[in-house]
């Protein structure tokens, strides 16, 4: 396989997964499945580092549980993480450097093995 196709596929087999994920929830959440998503969202925390408060995003999509689910089960993963200081508060801005791919440290975050319905 030349470069190109191995670029073409890669871009193709990440179309289908997004498709996947994102078509799959709202017909979950109406047969009262929860089931986790992979690679749903990017995690965003606050924390201090060095006396200075940052706000740090995960550099690649976590699991998370559906619109109208609840996490019932958790486990820590070590995950790249992007940040920035607190007073660089554009949202916009984090994730466009964070689509680079920089990574800035690593934190362990918990991340949903199982998913249930919320209570009305």
């Amino acid at each position: 396989m030349s470069p190109q196709q191995v670029a073409e596929f890669v871009v193709v087999v990440h179309v289908v997964t997004l498709i996947c994920v994102f078509s799959a929830a709202p017909a979950a959440i109406m047969a009262g499945d929860c089931a986790v998503m992979s690679a749903a969202k990017h995690l965003t925390i606050n924390r201090t580092n060095a006396g200075m408060r940052e706000t740090c995003m995960t550099v690649d999509p976590v699991a998370a549980c559906p619109e109208g689910c609840v996490s019932i089960a958790k486990e820590s993963q070590l995950k790249a993480m992007h940040c920035l200081p607190v007073s660089s508060k554009d949202k916009s801005q984090m994730l466009q450097t964070v689509q680079w791919k920089h990574i800035d440290d690593y934190e362990t975050v918990q991340v949903p093995t199982a998913c249930k319905l919320k209570k009305p």
